[in-house]
C-alpha cells in the first residue's frame, strides 16, 4: 500500500505511474467501465469465489486500501493509484471497474513501461 507521496515514486527507472488515459484505455481494450473488472480480476484470490476471466494477463488482485486506522477489504476490493491522484478499484461484487477522484487513503500502484 502506497500513500500518494509514495505512490509517485514507486516505479523503477523505465516504468512510470499510469496515468488515467492508460487506464481508460486499458478499460475500454477490455470491455468498457461495465465488464472490464471481470476481464481484469485474477482466477483466484477474490472473495466468495467472484473471480475474475483474467482474459488479457493483467491478474487484479483484491488488495483492498488501508490509511487512517488500518487495512481495509483485503479480499474484496482493489485499488490502484494513477499518475493523476485519481484511484481506479475493482470490486469483487461487481465485474465493472471505477474511479475514484483525489483518493485520501493508501492504494496499490501498477507501473507500465516508458
Amino acid at each position: 500500500m502506497y500513500g500518494w507521496d509514495a505512490a509517485r515514486q514507486a516505479c523503477p527507472a523505465g516504468w512510470h505511474l499510469a496515468s488515467d488515459a492508460e487506464w481508460t484505455a486499458l478499460v475500454n481494450y477490455a470491455g468498457g467501465d461495465e465488464k472490464a473488472g471481470k476481464k481484469l480480476k485474477a482466477r483466484s484470490g477474490w472473495s466468495k469465489n467472484n473471480h475474475g476471466t483474467d482474459d488479457y494477463g493483467f491478474s487484479a488482485l483484491p488488495g483492498g486500501s488501508a490509511g487512517g486506522n488500518g487495512h481495509y477489504n483485503l479480499g474484496y476490493e482493489g485499488n490502484w493509484w494513477s499518475a493523476t491522484k485519481s484511484s481506479w478499484y475493482m470490486k469483487y461484487d461487481d465485474e465493472g471497474v471505477g474511479r475514484y477522484d483525489d483518493a485520501g487513503y493508501e492504494s496499490s500502484v501498477r507501473c507500465v513501461q516508458d
